[in-house]
């Protein structure tokens, strides 16, 4: 009995210039791999397997082949590319079907290849889930890109994956493992969390949860019964139809309604290492050329500092997931989180997990960040425009990871100065400065001496920004984009947004 890892299927991509792992389960002595003009001969231990194959080049095609004693497993049309996972919670989660984007830009593809992490939290019974669309805990194979199946698959992945296409001469594939509504540390093993004061928080708080609400056993007893009423519920909802009768814009605000309601105690998903045992496990260490996060809502909060709180738990995942999958150096892309008003006008306290995202990437090897907060929508957290993002960040790979002259940095603010009753604000990354609404410029503040944000007006000279100071003020900081949500439209001429930032004076 040959029982391979279930990531290894027909139409797989094994990712090129790397040592490939494959492993999974035998009852025989040993077991034989092979792909191409590779084989590989490996021992069998208390029932499972793990072999390296050696480096390939790209576009290599040919059959997986499992073999021992007694058995022959073969997988078809496997080929080598470049294979990325699309990791965090519901804005990577979120569907094409239900977003804006060209037409022309989602195309039948065989050589975009589209891989599904099936959700499972460490109740191990059938997971039934709603979000944008029904969904089941299913094992499914790899498939070949159709216009219909990138509908249903992460348009942030299907989008970055569709960009690389046209830049690199291989097939490129995604695979989709995330969560509406997870903080990174569900993402984390435990002894990664508990290796960091600040991040083991997050454990010992659950604990505490579990035995406030009478332990786990009354929880999955109750969890039991609300996924039978929720199965019920996904019987009858047709997410698609609903959205193209009314529209992606009243989708997005309305998806889901009448289902039955989740006590958040009995929401395992969000338990701190429940989703790395339960679905990331199942595929590591499956080789990759890295990673794109979309992720961080989840960990912003108003009672702690979530900027300290999110390094921690961050630098805690990614340490784990870079052991994990045998690749010290695997790249992360980060999508800085993008606003939503749902908290009270003048309400900040998401900019510590915003400001997080961008010292990681300042501070950490291989961490690259985009941003998205121009995307914003005040009353949705799912922005419809994932189309950009996805763009964004294979433009920040082509750039950092395949050493392609492209654009792909946002413009960031470097300096501000006093010159009278202006300041001046010195840019990078940008030599002119332009709104896509043609509206006059929006989204700077000044910080008074009090402490109180002021709106001010701003116009461009050059690359640099000038705003005006109001009678009477007199400003100790500058802002832009600093609020959990507010309006700005303001992009440099690579249509790339200009990075949230507070700069004093």
């Amino acid at each position: 009995m040959i029982k391979p890892a279930f990531i290894f299927t027909d139409h797989a991509i094994l990712q090129c210039r790397r040592p490939v792992y494959i492993w999974g389960e035998s009852d025989a002595e040993a077991v034989k791999i092979s792909f191409g003009e590779t084989s590989v001969t490996t021992t069998v231990k208390n029932g499972k397997f793990l072999c390296e194959l050696p480096p390939m080049e790209p576009n290599i095609r040919g059959e997986l082949i499992f073999e021992d004693d007694g058995e022959r497993i073969v997988c078809s049309d496997v080929v080598t590319g470049e294979v990325w996972l699309a990791g965090g919670q519901s804005n990577m989660e979120h569907p094409t079907f239900c977003t804006e984007y060209n037409e022309k830009d989602l195309t039948n593809d065989s050589d975009i290849r589209l891989f599904t992490v099936p959700r499972h939290t460490f109740y191990k019974g059938d997971t039934y889930g709603f979000h944008f669309e029904s969904l089941h805990s299913v094992d499914a194979p790899w498939k070949k890109c159709t216009v219909e199946e990138a509908l249903h698959f992460t348009a942030v992945g299907y989008f970055f994956a569709h960009k690389l296409r046209q830049h690199l001469d291989m097939p490129v594939g995604i695979i989709s493992c995330n969560w509406g509504a997870t903080p990174v540390e569900s993402w984390t093993r435990e002894e990664y969390l508990l290796s960091d004061p600040l991040a083991r928080r997050a454990t010992d708080k659950k604990r505490t949860e579990i035995e406030a609400a009478g332990g786990l056993d009354k929880l999955i007893e109750q969890y039991t019964e609300y996924q039978s009423k929720l199965k019920e519920f996904c019987k009858s909802y047709d997410a698609v139809a609903l959205t193209r009768e009314r529209g992606v814009a009243w989708f997005l605000r309305h998806a889901g309604e009448g289902q039955p309601p989740l006590p958040m105690e009995i929401a395992f998903y969000r338990f701190p290492t429940a989703l790395r045992e339960n679905m990331l496990e199942r595929i590591v260490p499956y080789s990759v050329r890295g990673v794109i996060w979309h992720q961080g809502e989840s960990n912003t909060s108003a009672e702690v500092d979530s900027k300290e709180h999110y390094l921690a738990l961050y630098r805690a995942m990614m340490a784990d997931w870079r052991e994990a999958f045998k690749n010290p150096d695997m790249p992360f892309y980060l999508v800085q989180i993008a606003g939503v008003a749902w908290h009270g006008e003048g309400a900040d306290y998401w900019r510590g997990v915003r400001d997080a995202q961008e010292e990681l990437s300042k501070q950490e090897r291989n961490v690259y960040m985009t941003v998205s907060y121009d995307l914003s929508e005040p009353d949705n957290i799912h922005p419809a425009k994932k189309q950009p993002m996805g763009e964004r960040l294979a433009a920040a790979a082509l750039a950092n990871t395949y050493g392609q002259n492209i654009v792909w940095k946002c413009p960031e603010a470097v300096s501000a100065s006093l010159e009278g009753n202006t300041i001046r604000i010195r840019c990078a990354g940008a030599s002119a400065w332009y709104t896509l609404d043609g509206k006059e410029i929006a989204g700077f503040y000044i910080v008074n001496k009090a402490g109180v944000r002021v709106k001010v007006d701003a116009k461009a000279d050059g690359s640099d920004i000038i705003l005006s100071v109001p009678d009477g003020e007199a400003a100790s900081a500058v802002e832009y984009s600093r609020l959990n949500y507010s309006y700005t439209n303001l992009w440099n001429e690579h249509s790339l947004p200009l990075t949230p930032f507070k700069l004093t004076l």
